[in-house]
């Protein structure tokens, strides 16, 4: 590259010094010749909506006065894009914007004061804000990254939560079976309890069938009503009694309780036998014992008197006819209860009935005559039976609730009968919390055949046979699902982005090969260049500060990445104020479509720069140049790699920018004729003429070369000369655009011969049939469009040729 610099000359005014920097792609230290009167010597600052060139006799002044520039109008200018640039995209925030209000402490404190924690935490927030952020943005507008998430997070999902629900299910059918074990040995001790409880009836039922003076007590009772039966009592028991003074004689009484207490106390289980009952025609005559203080296993004392009980009428009591009626033909034991007794109003009781069969004994139930004496009762303490079992204990250790009921069959006073289900055990957790805890909806339940009352026993946890941890295990999973997945989608993003800065950096072609081990050595045989570079920029680096340098480099040649992006160009590399873009490669395009693209470029790249500003209001200038030809690309070195350039066309495209003028666009012969061969626009193409009034231009190296100006596209006509960035393209008659038509391509618009400001007797080829040049002293190099674009006449005085 062939920077050019200025210095300091005599009186003060700035000199054109051609700085002396190697060539990309040529060792050998080139110098050029100072260019035609392209800038002014002095520095020239525009004031925002000012014209271009417009100057300030004290710059440093004239900034302190702009620097009241509004922020609204500076953000409108760097925002603003012409309709070649595409929209404008939001402002960049980031390190500039921090280093740029805050110096180089990123806290915002002074350089000599320590940063406080709230200062820091904050800033730490607005950083983890910023880049959860870009990495949201990055997920969205990438779908295999979210869609690969999406589907991490679906097998995550299913593998962890099949798992959890098939180790539930697996749990719950256990859960089952232990709670169907439990009922079957709690079922199983409850039966094998009350047979121990019941030898007593076998045993009182043996002697009255033995000793006639038992045997008697039926005679003496009598049916109800009849002549010399038991009367019926009088009193606060009304009908449910009969009157039994007098009916037995003392020594029939004393010889059942002798018997009673025997066959009680040879049981082993008197705390759960309360009391043996005679009742024969099924009216309660003798108990043993009729009162006795007990103290249960919980410590509970008892104080049982059964002397109400005495003379109870059972087939007359509407609350026990239905049970009695029962008994009678029944060829066993017959259970009811448990009971509260009329007598005592504490403890649940069990009343165990056994008929006795005495031929020659009769009794009448429901009008059907059945050979029965009366029963033997056993009055079972039904809290000590299943304490004794263990009921309460058994589903306590294994963690279940349990219910027990039973199902009564009652005998109304109309004669009829209604079921009544009564509970009559249930676990104490349940009968503690006062009906706030019941018995779960999914439970398991089991009829169990001990009574001639159907009891029911429920079993189940809690929950249900839903395990505990399953609410919390599927929280966990989906938790743990989620915190991998966002970790799957922070890697994919990490890559992607790691993956993008690379093909920022260089082509995928260039990558793919990189990191196979092989070289980059690739060949094109027809690009197109464009370069540019800020003018006055050393003179304008000088009055900012480096970071405020670095600042409107970034959001100027952000702009220009945008535009790259838009027409799909490959940005070479920036040194310093300087941007290289190539078209045509290394995403191969056809020739003419290339230098259309970055014809398009360069237009939508001074409109935008027309839109910049400092932030201190003056504008930023520009120039730039374009060349097309052949190119090779490669990675040189392994260290810090970087995609180059090499060939003749780099050095040309320099040279085009480097002898470019101030906001314009100058392009060699070979984009000229590219562009006249667009396809999608038609490019309004200008010739340059030198001072001398000759077309073209001197370049070190080529002599006098032909260049052009791209002046903008048909319709629309970029700021040149005094132009508007929006003056049509055909202007009044003393000044129209003339046909230009020198290759034969046709179609194009020149500017206006006076706005150029041309030497009057150089005219234009006029035509497209045959040669047409005039000139006075000078041999003209022309082209014809019967010959190849590349064939060169030499046309002039016959003398002269």
């Amino acid at each position: 590259r062939i920077r050019p610099r200025w210095r300091r000359a005599s009186g003060g005014a700035m000199e054109h010094e051609q700085g002396a920097v190697e060539r990309v792609g040529q060792s050998e230290v080139d110098s050029v010749a100072a260019p035609e009167k392209e800038e002014p010597p002095e520095r020239s600052f525009s004031r925002v909506g000012a014209d271009y060139g417009e100057s300030v006799e004290d710059p440093v002044e004239q900034r302190k006065q702009e620097r009241s520039v509004s922020p609204a109008r500076q953000q409108k200018s760097r925002e603003s894009i012409s309709s070649f640039g595409g929209s404008s995209s939001e402002k960049r925030g980031g390190i500039w914007d921090g280093y740029i209000r805050h110096g180089s402490n990123l806290f915002g404190n002074d350089a000599d004061t320590q940063p406080t924690c709230w200062a820091a935490f904050s800033d730490s927030g607005r950083a983890f804000l910023w880049e959860l952020r870009r990495k949201a943005l990055v997920t969205v507008q990438h779908p295999d990254i979210w869609l690969t998430g999406l589907l991490v997070l679906l097998v995550l999902l299913a593998a962890t939560l099949g798992s959890i629900f098939a180790w539930s299910n697996e749990e719950s059918e256990t859960m089952r079976f232990n709670a169907k074990v439990m009922a079957k040995e709690v079922a199983t001790a409850m039966s094998h309890q009350l047979d121990v409880a019941l030898i007593p009836l076998i045993t009182m039922r043996n002697y009255v069938k033995q000793l006639s003076a038992l045997t008697a007590l039926s005679d003496s009772i009598g049916v109800r009503g009849e002549p010399g039966s038991a009367p019926v009592a009088n009193g606060a028991k009304g009908i449910t009694h009969r009157n039994m003074t007098g009916v037995f004689d003392a020594q029939v009484i004393a010889l059942f309780n002798n018997i009673a207490k025997d066959v009680r106390s040879t049981t082993g289980i008197d705390e759960i036998v309360m009391a043996i009952e005679l009742a024969p025609k099924a009216v309660v005559s003798m108990i043993h014992p009729l009162t006795e203080t007990k103290t249960l296993r919980n410590g509970k004392v008892v104080v049982q008197d059964h002397n109400g009980a005495i003379g109870h009428d059972l087939l007359n009591d509407p609350n026990r006819a239905a049970i009695a009626e029962a008994t009678v033909p029944a060829p066993g034991v017959v259970i009811a209860g448990p009971l509260v007794l009329v007598e005592d109003d504490i403890v649940k009781t069990l009343i165990a009935r056994l008929p006795i069969n005495i031929p020659g004994q009769m009794m009448i139930v429901g009008g059907k005559e059945y050979e029965c004496w009366g029963f033997v009762v056993a009055l079972l303490d039904w809290e000590q039976l299943i304490e004794e079992v263990g009921v309460y204990s058994r589903f306590e250790n294994a963690g279940m609730l349990f219910s027990l009921t039973r199902t009564d069959r009652v005998k109304q006073s109309d004669g009829t009968f209604f079921d009544k289900v009564v509970t009559i055990a249930e676990s104490k957790e349940i009968t503690a919390s006062g009906g706030n805890i019941t018995m779960p909806e999914d439970k398991l339940t089991f009829a169990l055949n001990m009574t001639n009352n159907e009891w029911v026993m429920a079993v189940g946890y809690r929950n249900g046979f839903m395990v505990s941890w399953l609410s919390y295990s599927i929280v966990l999973a989906v938790f743990g699902s989620l915190v991998f997945t966002i970790n799957i989608i922070y890697s994919l993003v990490n890559r992607k982005e790691h993956k993008l800065l690379l093909f920022r950096m260089m082509p995928k072609g260039a990558i793919v090969k990189l990191q196979k081990g092989e070289s980059v050595i690739e060949k094109y045989e027809q690009v197109t260049i464009f370069f540019s570079d800020i003018i006055g920029f050393t003179s304008m680096a000088g009055d900012m500060t480096p970071i405020q340098v670095m600042q409107m480099l970034n959001e100027l040649y952000t702009i220009f990445d945008e535009l790259v992006e838009k027409y799909d160009l490959y940005k070479v590399e920036t040194i310093g104020d300087a941007y290289m873009v190539l078209g045509g490669a290394p995403n191969v395009c056809p020739p003419s479509e290339g230098a259309e693209k970055i014809a398009m470029f360069a237009l939508a790249a001074l409109d935008a720069v027309r839109n910049f500003h400092k932030e201190d209001g003056t504008k930023v200038l520009i120039r730039c140049g374009v060349a097309s030809g052949p190119v090779v690309a490669g990675v040189v070195g392994r260290a810090m790699p970087r995609y180059c350039l090499f060939g003749d066309t780099v050095n040309f495209a320099s040279r085009m920018e480097s002898t470019s003028k101030s906001m314009k666009i100058q392009i060699a012969e070979l984009t000229y004729f590219l562009l006249k061969n667009a396809r999608n626009n038609s490019f309004v193409l200008t010739k340059r003429y030198g001072p001398d009034g000759l077309p073209g231009i001197e370049v070190k190296g080529k002599g006098r070369v032909p260049t052009y100006w791209i002046d903008g596209i048909q319709g629309h006509l970029f700021q040149d000369c005094g132009r508007t960035s929006r003056e049509p393209a055909y202007l009044d008659d003393e000044e129209r655009a003339l046909p230009f038509e020198e290759s034969g391509g046709g179609g194009g618009v020149c500017a206006p011969l006076g706005a150029r400001n041309l030497n009057p007797l150089d005219e234009h080829f006029r035509g497209g049939g045959g040669l047409a040049s005039y000139s006075v002293d000078t041999v003209v190099l022309a082209t014809s469009n019967s010959t190849s674009p590349s064939t060169r006449v030499l046309l002039g005085a016959p003398s002269d040729v």
